[in-house]
């Protein structure tokens, strides 16, 4: 069993870098205040802070929510160039692909990420979210930040 209470990270909220604003998604896809970030070419370190503020887990236990953050060097994600750089899998311990065996829950989770994959920067990147199972929903929102402390 894990730890539980407050968070150890601190992160400064910035527009900028606000992946997805909070809000329901029940299908696949982009979703709602879906937006990707401009690193200019730069490199960034940093993580992806995804806040879970509720997920449907029912009865059915096969609920799966896969939130990927993709790069591309194509503003409009349309080119040849779209790599999956992390992800995480939540949901309902029935619907995991691994020997997981404990449903998730709501809170924060902070996944680490640099915009460079095999020695190619990326200069997009943004949130996607592929939902399954019986009547699945999840709301969420997804920021980019810098560790305060």
């Amino acid at each position: 069993m894990g730890i539980t209470g407050a968070s150890q990270n601190s992160y400064t909220y910035d527009a900028e870098y606000l992946l997805r604003t909070f809000g329901a998604q029940t299908t696949s896809g982009l979703g709602t205040g879906n937006q990707a970030v401009d690193f200019g070419g730069a490199y960034y370190k940093g993580e992806v802070i995804i806040d879970v503020a509720d997920m449907f887990i029912d009865g059915a236990d096969d609920q799966i929510y896969d939130i990927t953050y993709v790069m591309s060097n194509t503003a409009a994600f349309t080119g040849t160039d779209l790599y999956e750089r992390i992800s995480i899998s939540l949901g309902a311990a029935g619907g995991k692909r691994t020997a997981a065996n404990v449903d998730n829950i709501v809170g924060r989770y902070i996944l680490g990420l640099d915009n460079e994959m095999a020695g190619v920067l990326y200069r997009y990147g943004r949130i996607q979210c592929v939902v399954a199972g019986t009547t699945p929903s999840i709301s969420y929102q997804a920021f980019m930040g810098r560790n305060q402390g």
